[in-house]
């Protein structure tokens, strides 16, 4: 999967990071030290009902926060000890977290806001009143973009109790743009998630929401999950590439924030002959939002976390097409079902629910059931195995030779015409980074 990494890390030299051991529920912010998101959030902006529209600083979607919470230092017998009753949020965006990285910061002025925190949750909810403004003014420079920007929160909210550790927020946000300002409220959850899973051939970003599911399916090829709390409502926003929360926990309801219910779309696949169909990715789209689910063993699916809209359901499965090839689905305060599909093999139909390119499917490559011994590949219908050096020096290299590409007749292959693969090596040779055969 793809992550994004925000230069948000300098937020931990800010203070004297909070004490985990602490005994009791105390306030803190979500974090993971071996994850990659460290303390980030993705956060979605909502504007304001009374904010103007067409105002240019009105146009924020979202974005990455770094978040992290700080105790402060108290003196005792025994020398500096953290202060569990002196809590400090911090906030940083990515925005100024890339100008600063970038070295386009004006030197002058903050590029985190930070504030009081109280040190323990009422209601299972944290609470920092107000941040320090946060800004950024400078010219542009050979190296750096003009910039004239500032972000003000207030009303920081954070869950915190056993089961979500300080990982959904919400806030005020009021953000400048020049002379431009508009309010928005904010929505976040952590980890960060980047749901892009790569780029078309036009370089535009391609979205998978199943990149959102903290549950990794080996059969499509995520070997991972999100990482994010099975039990939190969270879709794709394709404007801002990330994972995020399509519906507000009840702690921190708002009127300017969505609603806490969300509802299901859920059908059934089938091959034109009947055949549940396994694996088949159902994902449902309205506007700037996506979310997904995978057929079962029985070929039904269910897409989760979806809030009233005009959605349009796509199923995709490679290999396959679709006697529709999306349906229209308006939610209206409640689930929706029976939303079916059949699908047709556009390749090779090995078996009922099989559907194979016999072109390069190493499990069927050139006939249903042929597959290639491990380490090969299927290219052109045949298995062959790959080359090693550019120059085809060696015809094996720098690792043991590749089970099923060890015949002498695969070997020779690898090698120009005119010579074959000779003076095997083994591991046990003096120089192991040369060992393998040598074309002569």
């Amino acid at each position: 999967m793809t992550r994004k990494i925000f230069a948000l890390a300098s937020l931990a030299g800010l203070l004297v990071s909070c004490d985990t051991k602490e005994p009791g529920l105390q306030c803190t912010v979500g974090h993971a030290a071996t994850y990659v998101g460290g303390g980030s959030f993705t956060a979605t902006y909502f504007l304001k009902a009374n904010q103007p529209k067409t105002a240019a600083c009105a146009k924020l979607s979202g974005e990455v926060l770094g978040m992290e919470s700080y105790h402060g230092i108290t003196q005792t017998i025994d020398g500096p000890m953290p202060d569990s009753n002196a809590v400090t949020l911090a906030i940083r965006t990515s925005t100024l977290g890339n100008v600063d990285a970038n070295g386009c910061n004006d030197g002058v002025n903050a590029v985190t806001s930070v504030g009081d925190y109280t040190p323990e949750p009422t209601q299972s909810v944290c609470f920092a009143p107000q941040l320090a403004r946060a800004e950024q003014h400078a010219a542009a420079t050979a190296d750096c973009p003009a910039v004239d920007i500032a972000y003000r929160w207030r009303n920081v909210k954070v869950i915190v109790r056993a089961d979500v550790p300080g990982t959904e927020m919400s806030a005020d946000l009021t953000y400048s743009d020049g002379s431009c300002t508009a309010e928005y409220k904010a929505l976040g959850v952590w980890p960060a998630v980047s749901c892009v899973s790569g780029q078309d051939a036009a370089g535009n970003n391609v979205f998978d929401s199943g990149l959102c599911s903290p549950v990794p399916v080996p059969q499509v090829g995520r070997a991972y999950g999100s990482g994010l709390n099975p039990s939190f409502p969270v879709v794709c926003n394709t404007d801002i590439g990330n994972c995020v929360l399509s519906a507000t926990p009840p702690e921190l309801a708002d009127p300017e924030l969505p609603g806490s219910t969300v509802y299901t779309i859920s059908g059934n696949v089938v091959t034109k002959d009947g055949a549940a169909l396994q694996f088949v990715e159902a994902e449902a789209g309205a506007g700037s939002v996506l979310s997904s689910g995978l057929t079962d063993p029985s070929g039904n699916y269910s897409i989760g976390a979806l809030v009233n809209a005009d959605w349009t359901v796509t199923p995709r499965k490679a290999n396959w097409t679709f006697d529709s090839k999306s349906l229209p689905v308006t939610i209206k305060d409640g689930a929706v079902g029976n939303i079916n599909f059949k699908a047709t093999c556009g390749a090779a139909l090995c078996d009922p629910t099989t559907c194979a390119d016999l072109t390069s499917d190493v499990a069927h490559c050139g006939d249903c059931g042929i597959s290639c011994k491990p380490g090969q590949g299927c290219a052109d219908s045949a298995c062959s195995c790959d080359p090693y050096d550019e120059d085809t020096t060696y015809c094996w290299g720098a690792s043991p030779r590749p089970a099923g590409c060890a015949s002498q007749d695969a070997l020779n292959a690898l090698c120009p015409t005119g010579k074959v693969c000779t003076k095997l090596k083994t591991s046990t040779d003096p120089d192991p980074a040369t060992y393998g055969g040598v074309c002569k």
